[in-house]
């Protein structure tokens, strides 16, 4: 019975990693906060997801292997790795963390700046919470005043006066 539930378990988990077409790594550094870099390109404050594509020739390896990343804290302590290999049989969602070295100075800076990283992110969100709160309020302000506009008054006052033959009709 174990090993037909195992079976299940593991073409299920192939099933899902199979139709994957990237798989997507979060970089942490310990403390949050460091630039991430790819090469000489900066990513991003840890931490950050990045995405990659699953080639064929990957898939039938079973993992992909990742150019190498660094992150430098704002100490100017730095962590490197050549390569990392993502396996894909752990599914599509991965994460890695950057331990900053130890015995280097400037740790306490570094967690500060980690706080400010977070809080200014915070703000970030809660500036686009805003944002989309404004949208949607003037999509109603805009929406309630074409249902307004376009309603027609059909309270109509007429007044008739017949002079001789004629009538005549005001209405307002």
């Amino acid at each position: 019975m174990k090993s037909i539930s195992l079976i299940i378990f593991l073409f299920i988990a192939a099933s899902i990693t199979g139709c994957a077409t990237q798989v997507q790594v979060t970089y942490h550094s310990d403390p949050p906060g460091a630039s991430l870099y790819q090469g000489s390109q900066l990513m991003g404050y840890c931490p950050t997801n990045l995405s990659y594509n699953i080639t064929p020739q990957d898939r039938q390896r079973g993992y992909l292997l990742l150019q190498g990343t660094e992150v430098k804290w704002v100490s100017g302590a730095t962590a490197k790795i050549e390569q990392l290999r993502a396996n894909l049989s752990t599914g599509s969602y991965q994460q890695f963390t950057f331990m900053r070295p130890t015995g280097i100075e400037g740790l306490e800076t570094d967690a500060k700046f980690g706080l400010e990283v977070q809080k200014l992110r915070v703000m970030e969100q809660q500036v686009q919470a805003q944002q989309s709160a404004n949208y949607w309020q003037m999509y109603n302000a805009i929406s309630n005043q074409q249902k307004s506009s376009s309603t027609v008054n059909l309270k109509t006052n007429c007044s008739s006066q017949v002079i001789g033959s004629t009538v005549y009709t005001n209405c307002y």
